[in-house]
């Protein structure tokens, strides 16, 4: 038999749960379905965004950046945006634009979530004296304004070289996830303090797992959560902030597709030439709202 430790046991009646009413499950159901409806809506808006995305700038017969037609043509079945300013078409130039921010944001989120996932991991696990020290590192970086943080860098950085991408996108990702893994460092610190007290956490040192395994195993999956609600809605100002850059002409370089600058090459013209701005400016709009219905059913789960 089982030893049983008398001194754990309790004689106090335990207080029953009361169970739910048929209405209350019904009414939890409902809620979970439009959780799961909310996200797959989001998903399939992304997964077409970006298929357009890649699929439109490779079957178009006009190249981006050619003068293929009379600058500010309305929309036509030849030109179904009509064209720019330049004379180039407009619906190349739009969906080769809509790649160059989804990769903009994919890759700045991506880094975000990476870098604040372990310097939080690190800052969570670290004697109180260290963890202090890298607390108020990420709170001084987070007191920066954020907007004059991000010019400085892209001012800077927008000439460097980054490989094989144009000039302007390479700065504008440094720029943002400069500005950005804080938040995620915070929420991760928070949580790997209060999971390391938990007493599976607890029992796992005690069986000698190694400090690698238990953060893997224990911690990593209860803290993912938090961090990619937050990636979601953080996608949403990523995507924003890389088009404003741009709109007020310090983001990529020209001739370079992307959806701020377009907007802001169409700007003086909208009395006249409307479709210059408003087509960029509804691929913005469906792809954060892609972004935001993913991070609404993340961020309202249990």
């Amino acid at each position: 038999m089982t030893d049983v430790d008398l001194r754990n046991l309790s004689l106090e009646p335990r207080a029953s749960v009361p169970e739910r009413t048929p209405g209350q499950r019904r009414r939890n159901k409902r809620w979970w379905r439009g959780l799961a409806l909310e996200r797959s809506v989001g998903v399939a808006v992304l997964v077409a965004t970006a298929a357009a995305a890649i699929l439109v700038p490779i079957i178009s017969r006009h190249d981006p950046n050619a003068l293929v037609a009379v600058p500010m043509e309305p929309p036509s079945p030849l030109h179904p945006f009509g064209t720019d300013e330049l004379g180039r078409d407009l619906m190349a130039r739009v969906f080769t634009a809509l790649r160059v921010d989804l990769g903009i944001t994919l890759a700045t989120v991506g880094l975000c979530l990476l870098v604040g996932v372990v310097y939080g991991t690190v800052a969570g696990l670290s004697p109180a004296w260290l963890r202090q020290i890298m607390q108020r590192f990420v709170d001084a970086l987070m007191a920066i304004p954020y907007l004059i943080l991000v010019l400085a860098i892209v001012a800077i950085a927008r000439t460097a070289e980054f490989g094989f991408l144009p000039a302007g996108i390479g700065a504008m990702v440094l720029a943002l996830a400069i500005t950005g893994w804080a938040n995620y460092a915070r929420i991760t610190a928070a949580q790997v303090q209060i999971l390391s007290q938990r007493e599976s956490v607890a029992a796992a040192q005690l069986l000698g797992y190694s400090r690698v395994r238990i953060v893997v195993r224990h911690m990593l999956p209860s803290v993912i959560g938090p961090s990619l609600a937050l990636a979601g809605s953080h996608a949403v100002l990523v995507a924003a902030a890389a088009a404003s850059l741009s709109f007020l002409g310090a983001g990529v370089v020209p001739p370079t597709a992307e959806l701020g600058a377009i907007m802001h090459g169409g700007t003086p013209l909208l009395a006249t030439a409307w479709w210059i701005s408003v087509f960029p400016g509804i691929a913005i709009v469906v792809m954060g709202l892609g972004f935001s219905l993913i991070a609404d059913s993340r961020s309202n789960r249990p």
